[in-house]
């Protein structure tokens, strides 16, 4: 045999080889994610911490408080017809009145008010007023604190000792006006504290009342 034809045979051999080999492909090492995070996973949300912690505001106040400003049923209705329109949660939106001759001798409304929450540690100003057409009408103020939701407050007014001449149509709101005095001791306080730099304010308003007068 001839050198070659044996080259010619090794070379045909280590081409079988080569062949028969897999591929030798270089490749850094996979490093696995932590189990239950992947690449796309976004943070979770964070927990308030100590250094932030949520603020009690003036909002919380109000949001906390109910105002409603409806008919005193207890006045005689012979000539008095009234309807409550309320949200899809129930709440009081407005109060339409009609009020037909001979005209009854009092026409009152009701000023309810009530909190859902306690304020302790803070101290809370509430100063309540009717506004019959234009005109303000006072109401006694209050202060709400720890035993808030306690107390009841109510205040009735006759429409016909504000009214002059003889309207067809009036419209009634009642307004509250709030100020929240934090981290203060409710039982050091009345409503002629003056302000401090810690003083929140803000004003509520009822359910409209639309009074008709007809013949």
């Amino acid at each position: 045999m001839s050198r070659t034809f044996r080259n010619l045979e090794k070379f045909t051999l280590f081409l079988l080889l080569a062949a028969l080999l897999p591929p030798i492909v270089g490749c850094s090492p996979k490093v696995s994610a932590p189990e239950g995070d992947s690449a796309s996973s976004e943070p979770a949300p964070s927990e308030p911490s100590s250094d932030n912690p949520v603020m009690f505001g003036i909002g919380d106040v109000e949001t906390s408080l109910d105002m409603v400003l409806i008919l005193d049923e207890t006045i005689d209705l012979t000539n008095v017809r009234f309807e409550e329109f309320r949200t899809k949660k129930k709440d009081l939106a407005k109060i339409d009145i009609i009020v037909q001759k001979p005209y009854p001798e009092e026409l009152n409304l009701l000023l309810q008010i009530k909190s859902f929450d306690n304020f302790t540690g803070h101290a809370v100003q509430l100063r309540p007023r009717i506004r019959l057409d234009g005109k303000d009408i006072a109401l006694e103020g209050f202060i709400y604190g720890s035993r808030a939701v306690l107390e009841r407050h109510e205040f009735k007014v006759n429409v016909f000792e504000y009214i002059e001449g003889d309207p067809s149509s009036i419209l009634v709101h009642a307004e509250l006006e709030i100020t929240l005095f934090l981290d203060t001791d409710e039982s050091e306080f009345t409503l002629e504290t003056p302000p401090t730099e810690k003083v929140q304010t803000v004003l509520k308003l009822s359910n409209p009342v639309r009074i008709d007068f007809v013949p």
